[in-house]
């Protein structure tokens, strides 16, 4: 995954990974567009309900993930 970040010109080599200016403006860009599609997802419901609603998917999701365990 990094070395494609790189091979975007997001990302500076060496012994420290960075963020260049293309990858900093890139990181914004899509902070965006999250925020701006979160938004829609969320509209009409409180912080509460789309909280409730996290909770319940994780609930189902680690049922699915313990009853592949089961069966494997």
């Amino acid at each position: 995954m990094i070395a494609e970040l790189h091979q975007r010109g997001w990302t500076t080599a060496g012994e420290h990974l960075a963020l260049t200016d293309a990858g900093r403006a890139a990181h914004a860009g899509l902070a965006q567009r999250i925020d701006e599609t979160r938004g829609r997802l969320l509209n009409g419901l409180t912080r509460e309900q789309y909280g409730e609603t996290v909770r319940i998917l994780s609930v189902m999701a680690a049922n699915v993930e313990e009853d592949l365990a089961r069966t494997r």
